[in-house]
């Protein structure tokens, strides 16, 4: 098994939705997502990380509480969630920001760790 970090690290304009997309490199899990909220972005950055699988099928990485935002956010956090979700080959993993403030700009700071089951034929990643 290979573990691999994609990290996400991304300046998101006030106002601004962003969606990063990575691309699955072979089968595998996620294993843990880290999501830090600096000081002073008082929840106005939200982040949702999902997995898009072949066949535009989304999961979500998480299961929100009902009566809850659907999304992670917080103020001067770092959020730390361990996981179990299987990735296929050509899944994609996406991270979708909005800014909701008007006037700052937030940083988007996510690593999401993969570990994929095998190498590819070949030997290399």
């Amino acid at each position: 098994m290979k573990n691999e970090v994609i990290a996400i690290r991304r300046n998101v304009a006030p106002g601004e939705v962003v969606e990063i997309t990575e691309r699955v490199k072979y089968d595998g899990s996620l294993t843990q997502v880290v999501a830090r909220f600096y000081a002073g972005q008082e929840n106005e950055l939200t982040v949702l990380p999902f997995v898009r699988h072949k066949g535009n099928k989304i999961e979500t990485f998480f299961t929100f509480p009902e009566g809850t935002d659907p999304y992670l956010s917080g103020e001067d956090d770092t959020l730390e969630y361990p996981l179990s979700l299987d990735i296929e080959y050509d899944d994609e993993i996406v991270v979708r920001a909005e800014n909701k403030s008007t006037t700052y700009d937030y940083t988007l700071v996510i690593d999401i760790v993969v570990s994929y089951f095998s190498e590819p034929k070949g030997g290399a990643y």
